[in-house]
């Protein structure tokens, strides 16, 4: 929630932008294999579970 918190304010329609303030619309995968080192999963995860877990929540 606080990583979401962050985000408010810095575009009026996306939550989340990359560094020039446009959405992010892709993510290759060097880059989410360095976010999963740096928090620390290690595990097999995809971008896309991201979505089922929302998706679950907010069943």
């Amino acid at each position: 929630m606080d990583d979401l918190a962050r985000q408010l304010g810095k575009h009026k329609k996306y939550v989340f932008v990359h560094s020039r303030n446009q959405p992010v619309k892709s993510l290759n995968y060097k880059l989410w294999k360095e976010a999963l080192d740096k928090i620390g999963i290690e595990e097999d995860f995809h971008w896309h579970d991201l979505r089922h877990t929302w998706a679950s929540w907010l069943v």
